[in-house]
């Protein structure tokens, strides 16, 4: 309450009293301050105002005569002011919490004043070498700061921004957290939520602790090395196992497959839901091609132990690849010049190449087709016969049952033997050259014919109709056969042969 709102007028008779009037005969039995030549007495504490009035309890008077209440007090400037503000003695006064400025300002509500008698602002604090620093600031208290995030070091630098302080006193760099016995953890390490602190390279453990980046944390204590499963029972997979999406676990390099099965090591995944073996390849159809199969560079494909060729198409099964661009079928061999072989054809020891059927022979040479190798080094042409010797035999011989071996146009006979050259075979017999084989199972007489009619005609004479022969020494007429000693005629028929004169007699003998 002001000193003017604390009086109010009161009578010659009556004094102010705490507030009340009271008799002035009371008073005068008290300790009282009178004021010569007023209408009022005004109490210990308070001072006369005019109007007959007193100010209130507690009041102060100025050196200029104001009067201040209780709770102001005399500003330098003139009147009065808060008893909390602070005069600044140049006119201006400063509001309780702030202080007073050059240029008759006041600092911001918070202020507070340093012991070198300077005046920091909220937020800021008081420096070691004088003046205000901001209070995130480091003070090394040597005259030098550090500003946030960095802080004082030993040669009076500042720590790189983001740096951390320690409980010990010694600075972490940015990227790091502090550690037992004044150390730091490496740049870019994790804190973990039971305070660990895990470098590059490791991370929380659930169990506690770091583990190794490349493990993994089963989340029941345990944990299990790079490429590894957590498995039921406290165990680990193999290295590079999967787990499928039934659940089952399939090993490395393998895929998923229903039914709890696993593909074979080194499959493909056609990205139709198709799985193709390692040794198959995945067709447009989405199905896989036969084992062993392969994708040409046109994209068709061709089965196993073939070659690509243009034009879409495959080589035969177990063709061979010459190196310089051509395809050989699997019976025809790389020729120098680049081409193939005829089919059946041998790469001999020495280099050259003998066709089908025929045999290496030394000197760059081949053996006839057809020939046949004896096996002791000798090659036999194709109408000989390897003899026991190591030799071979004359062409176009025949190997008897017996072993032994009998020259062409000749049989085989019991005994080791074999029959004159020319000889005829009757089935169960063999009669001589220029005979016939006889139905009684004999032979005819040499130069006996075979007629038509079966009929077997003596030497010298004709096959007759009716399964009959001529005489011997009947001549052949064409249509007809003339008897001996007769000859044919131009018209037909047969006429007896003119006797013939002796020869004249050599005047010489």
């Amino acid at each position: 309450m002001s000193a003017r709102a604390a009086i109010r007028p009161v009578s010659a008779a009556l004094v102010v009293r705490q507030g009340r009037a009271v008799p002035m005969t009371v008073i005068a039995r008290r300790t009282a301050v009178f004021t010569a030549g007023v209408d009022a007495i005004a109490q210990s504490g308070t001072f006369c105002l005019s109007g007959n009035r007193c100010s209130a309890r507690g009041s102060t008077k100025c050196r200029n005569g104001t009067i201040c209440g209780p709770n102001d007090k005399c500003f330098s400037g003139g009147g009065c002011i808060p008893k909390a503000n602070v005069d600044c003695g140049n006119g201006t006064h400063c509001n309780p919490g702030t202080y007073c400025l050059s240029g008759k300002r006041c600092s911001p509500k918070g202020s507070f004043k340093c012991r070198s008698g300077n005046v920091c602002f909220p937020g800021q604090k008081c420096a070691s070498g004088g003046g205000c620093i901001e209070a995130s600031y480091d003070d090394c208290g040597n005259g030098t700061h550090c500003k946030t995030g960095t802080y004082c070091l030993s040669n009076n630098t500042c720590s790189a921004p983001g740096s951390t302080k320690c409980k010990g006193g010694y600075i972490c760099g940015p990227g790091r957290y502090c550690l037992k016995g004044g150390k730091c953890s490496d740049v870019g390490a994790v804190k973990c939520k039971d305070n660990s602190i895990c470098n590059p390279g490791k991370k929380c453990f659930s169990g506690g602790g770091c583990i190794g980046d490349e493990r993994v944390d089963c989340g029941n204590g345990l944990h299990c090395g790079e490429g590894r499963l957590c498995l039921d029972g406290g165990k680990c997979s193999a290295p590079g196992a999967k787990r499928c999406k039934s659940g089952h676990i399939c090993p490395k390099d393998t895929y998923c497959l229903k039914g709890g099965k696993c593909s074979e090591p080194g499959a493909k995944d056609c990205g139709n839901g198709t799985i193709c073996g390692l040794d198959r390849i995945c067709l447009p159809d989405g199905g896989c091609s036969a084992k062993g199969a392969k994708q040409c560079k046109s994209g068709h494909i061709c089965p196993k132990n073939t070659y690509c060729l243009k034009g879409g198409k495959c080589s035969e099964p177990g063709a061979k690849d010459c190196g310089n661009g051509t395809i050989c079928g699997p019976d025809r061999i790389c020729l120098p010049d680049g081409g193939c072989s005829e089919r059946g054809a041998q790469q001999c020891p020495s280099g050259h190449i003998c066709p089908k059927d025929t045999y290496c022979l030394k000197g760059g040479k081949c053996s006839e087709p057809g020939a046949k190798d004896c096996g002791n080094g000798t090659i036999c042409g194709p109408d000989r016969i390897c003899l026991p010797d190591g030799g071979c035999s004359a062409r176009d011989a025949q190997q008897c049952p017996s072993g032994h071996i009998c020259p062409k146009d000749t049989f085989c006979l019991a005994g080791g033997k074999c029959s004159e050259v020319g000889a005829v075979d009757c089935g169960d017999k063999v009669c001589p050259p220029e005979t016939l084989c006889l139905p009684d199972g004999g032979c005819s007489k040499p130069g006996a014919i075979q007629c038509n009619g079966g009929q077997i005609c003596p030497k010298g004479s004709f096959c007759l109709t009716g399964g009959r022969c001529s005489e011997v020494g009947a001549v052949d007429c064409g249509d007809t056969v003339c008897p001996p000693g007769t000859q044919c005629l131009p018209g037909g028929g047969c006429s007896r042969r003119p006797a013939r004169s002796e020869p004249p007699a050599d005047p010489g003998e």
